[in-house]
């Protein structure tokens, strides 16, 4: 009890000290951190709640179910088996962060396609075959077949 203060607007707290006897559907988690800690319940015809909350432990959880009243304790079982289920959780520490994605290796660019260099317009051989006649079929040879036009 932190100031002598058992209740805070219908909630109850709940502390470390309360884990010697506790209610039957918190037992589930009665080695956890329960300092701060806190519940309610409520009911109407119809309906029924039971809230926990025990932020040292990171644990909270509500729940909110209809009932035609055949169990008065019906939100209390329900916390029991969720809290069962919570603590059987693996503690997942901090939120992971994503790795920082590695840039992808440059591909090398393509090799340019041969193409003539200093090749005026229209240039032929003394065969007739143009400059990409060369390029096809390569340009070892270009110089030795010059046309008219010179060297390609």
């Amino acid at each position: 009890q932190s100031g002598g203060c058992e209740y805070g607007v219908a909630w109850g707290r709940l502390t470390n000290g309360d884990r010697s006897n506790p209610p039957f559907f918190l037992q589930p988690v009665n080695n956890e951190n329960w300092t701060d800690g806190g519940e309610h319940a409520g009911g109407e015809a119809g309906s029924q709640t039971q809230i926990v909350v025990f932020p040292k432990a990171g644990i909270y959880a509500s729940v909110l179910t209809n009932t035609d009243m055949n169990d008065e304790d019906a939100a209390q079982k329900i916390m029991k088996e969720i809290l069962a289920w919570v603590k059987n959780l693996p503690n997942a520490g901090p939120t992971p962060t994503p790795p920082t994605p590695t840039p992808p290796t440059p591909t090398p660019p393509s090799p340019s396609p041969p193409s003539c260099s200093n090749s005026p317009p229209n240039w032929k051989d003394s065969y007739g075959d143009g400059c990409q006649w060369y390029v096809n079929n390569g340009c070892d040879e270009a110089n030795d077949y010059a046309g008219t036009q010179g060297k390609t």
